[in-house]
């Protein structure tokens, strides 16, 4: 079933507002108000429980069991249990109790890997749930609350875990009878589809189908029918479909246009309200940076672009013609977006990564070839068909096609073998770290060769935050990168010099009490650093400095820029020119909307007939 929705803005009927989470209704207090549950952190070795408090007595009770760490929770509707997921290294599990602590009992454990808790049934009777186990196997099931067998609604095999699941929606209908949920297109993470099922049995019932992304959001209370949200404009639109007897009715009407981003449901309340949040992603700027030779001073500033992805990084080519960072948030549904800046023209050439995602909140680090052809950068798939379990690691971005081939991928769900920084060597060789070994390996790409030249043992760190803390001399033989400790509540940061051939570090500077060393650069004649330093222990104000790496002598180069955090640095090949990028050290943020009294703005819509 293709859908083509109906476009037409109904913003006369629905003003969605901005609120503080204060104002959210407390789902954690049962209905008669005597319960109300909550979270604490017991000790790292024993984990996080789930606790319930007798509002009328003052008494606590723990209500989760073992050693672990507690997911989503979902009180029943009549207030007297509670669904979890529990947790811990080995095993996920889907927990039920009384909010009186009696009654404990597993509903589900299958060599679950990760599950999303869904939804409580309106008659108690079930519970939703997606579930991704440890043979890839990605389910869409129905839990029993007795003793009866688990429903399996849909079933994908993936190849890989890509985090896709998260965005997965299950809802029942008000009447029990139905429930909806979204599922991915061609056992691909992402390009959703949304169906509804019989909870008695019968086929799935397409309801909305099309080449777009369809989210759902959940079936309307007191309606007949579901809310989602679509990109099928271009924009993340949120429409309403009429379902009568387990059939769609004509087109999707939208009720809200425009949202900015997916959203994500709070709640959905008795009066027809619904309560979500939508991520806001702050953009950072490029900025160039002019460096006077005579006086070794910064004498001019200029911003090139304000639409920079967060946590990117900027570098110029080896021939100084072209800059290379990146647009936009890189995640499955908003893609990031390759920029080669002519240097001449200024005009930017995209290339859209449409299949290559940022890795989790990690940095994007664009790096030259020796060749100009292509641009490598740490990432993952965004649909991934290999034989590991995940695709986090290096990829080689051909600049002629777009593609996206793996240098060197991890084989588990990245943790240690999560790969960072790839910085190519003018020879051809690859440097690249090992984020939680904090280790530093050079790769032959020609022969695969791999060597360990360097590693950092703890306590201590090999910072990688925010990016491009891993540079490498203009001469290929020496590397800076910036060691970390946590001490006292605070930073100690060193500058860090090694060279390639001896795998001997030497210390070049050292900040301590709360001040921070960042993102260092070389200079062209491979003899000097420019780095960023941060007095403040916010980090949010800092000055740039370069480093004389045989006197260690430093120099501030008179620029000092207040408000923002450095995430990277590039000196293009003239010396006389610094790219850098800057934005907010908090760069994702959720913001908290209502849109009120839906249902009864869906009526006033249907009355006046506002369809195609």
């Amino acid at each position: 079933m293709n859908s083509t929705f109906a476009q037409r803005s109904s913003n006369v009927f629905f003003q969605a507002k901005k609120i503080t989470d204060s104002e959210i209704p407390d789902r954690s207090i049962t209905p008669d108000s005597t319960y109300k549950f909550f979270g604490h952190l017991v000790s790292d070795s024993i984990g996080y429980h789930l606790y319930s408090k007798n509002l009328k007595t003052g008494d606590t009770t723990k209500l989760s069991t073992g050693i672990g760490y507690f997911g989503k929770v979902i009180m029943s509707p009549n207030g007297k249990q509670l669904a979890y997921e529990w947790s811990d290294d080995n095993y996920t599990e889907i927990k039920l109790v009384n909010i009186d602590g009696s009654g404990h009992q597993v509903l589900y454990s299958d060599s679950v890997l990760f599950s999303q808790l869904q939804d409580w049934s309106p008659d108690g009777k079930y519970l939703s749930a997606m579930v991704f186990n440890k043979d890839r196997l990605f389910q869409s099931i129905l839990i029993s609350t007795s003793a009866n067998p688990v429903i399996v609604l849909r079933e994908q095999q993936f190849k890989s875990l890509n985090w896709g699941f998260m965005q997965c929606k299950m809802s029942f209908s008000d009447n029990g009878k139905f429930i909806a949920y979204d599922i991915s297109r061609k056992n691909s993470w992402y390009d959703r589809d949304i169906f509804i099922r019989a909870i008695g049995g019968g086929n799935e019932i397409p309801v909305v189908q099309n080449s777009s992304n369809n989210l759902l959001v959940g079936w309307a209370p007191g309606s007949k029918g579901i809310v989602f949200s679509s990109n099928q404009s271009g924009k993340w639109n949120l429409y309403y479909l009429t379902i009568l007897n387990g059939k769609p009715q004509g087109s999707p009407q939208m009720v809200v246009q425009d949202m900015g981003a997916p959203i994500t449901v709070v709640d959905y309340t008795n009066d027809g309200s619904l309560y979500y949040k939508k991520g806001v992603h702050d953009m950072f700027n490029l900025s160039i940076a002019i460096l006077d030779s005579s006086s070794n001073k910064i004498i001019d500033t200029k911003i090139l672009s304000r639409h920079i992805g967060f946590n990117t990084a900027v570098q110029w080519s080896r021939d100084g013609q072209y800059l290379a960072y990146a647009w936009g948030i890189g995640s499955g549904y908003e893609p990031l977006t390759l920029a080669i800046r002519s240097d001449k023209t200024g005009k930017e050439r995209l290339i859209k990564l449409d299949k290559l995602m940022r890795h989790g909140g990690h940095g994007f680090e664009p790096q030259w070839s020796p060749d100009g052809k292509s641009i490598i950068s740490d990432g993952r798939l965004r649909d991934y068909y290999g034989p590991g379990m995940d695709s986090q690691g290096l990829y080689e971005i051909d600049l002629s096609s777009g593609t996206a081939r793996p240098i060197k991928t991890s084989s588990t769900i990245c943790g240690l073998d999560c790969y960072w920084t790839p910085v190519w060597l003018k020879d051809g060789g690859l440097l690249f770290g090992q984020r939680l070994t904090s280790t530093i390996f050079l790769k032959d790409l020609k022969t695969g060769i791999e060597k360990k030249i360097y590693h950092q043992a703890d306590p201590a760190v090999i910072r990688t935050w925010p990016t491009s803390c891993l540079t490498v001399s203009p001469d290929g033989k020496q590397i800076a990168f910036i060691w970390a400790k946590w001490s006292d509540e605070k930073w100690i940061n060193k500058l860090m010099l090694l060279s390639i051939s001896s795998g001997q570090p030497k210390e070049l500077l050292t900040a301590s009490g709360g001040q921070q060393l960042s993102v260092p650069a070389w200079m062209p004649d491979s003899q000097n650093i420019i780095f960023a330093f941060s007095k403040g222990a916010e980090n949010t104000s800092f000055e740039l400095v370069t480093i004389n790496i045989d006197s260690k002598k430093t120099k501030n180069l008179g620029l000092t820029i207040d408000g923002i955090v450095p995430y990277s640095l590039s000196v293009h090949p003239d010396g006389k020119r610094i790219a850098f990028t800057a934005g907010n050290e908090i760069y994702y943020r959720e913001e908290t909307w209502v849109l009120r009294n839906l249902l009864g703005n869906l009526q006033a819509i249907q009355k006046n007939k506002w369809h195609k």
